[in-house]
């Protein structure tokens, strides 16, 4: 594995959480999360408290994916990994 596909394993997990991140703020204002809801849902407290939730799960699994990324570049290669 060299440093062009380490790059590529970061940037794959943080391009995909970002997009997560993104895609409530990118519905309608009658749909959140999918769910037709009355108008102005999205930014009242019950609608910021599911939003709230929604974005500190997706970015704890994202920087989960990317903390076990670096023991894959240990296990795969790991005599590379020691000179660097």
């Amino acid at each position: 594995m060299n440093a062009w596909m380490l790059g590529f394993a970061y940037l794959l997990p943080t391009a995909i959480g970002g997009l997560m991140l993104a895609m409530p703020r990118l519905g309608r204002g009658s749909t959140f999360f999918a769910v037709t809801v009355p108008p102005g849902f999205a930014e009242s407290p019950a609608g910021r408290a599911i939003r709230r939730t929604y974005s500190f799960g997706t970015l704890a699994a994202m920087l989960v994916s990317l903390a076990a990324i670096t023991p894959l570049w240990w296990w795969l290669e790991p005599e590379a990994a020691l000179a660097a």
